[in-house]
């Protein structure tokens, strides 16, 4: 979805990709330890970014 903006053109306030992706990797390393409660707080965080991410697509 970032990329699609880069190449539209459009310009974002904040994209979150750099704190996306080390959330990502969390969220992979909490898995394999079985650490679930862990892993679906950084899920949860990683929705609650990328909703903000499509909410300013709206106004375009």
């Amino acid at each position: 979805m970032l990329d699609l903006a880069q190449k539209c053109g459009v310009r974002l306030r904040q994209s979150y990709r750099r704190v996306a992706k080390h959330a990502a990797i969390r969220i992979g390393r909490y898995l394999h330890a079985h650490q679930f409660k862990r892993a679906t707080r950084e899920l949860r965080f990683l929705r609650f970014r990328l909703g903000r991410v499509i909410r300013s697509y709206d106004g375009i």
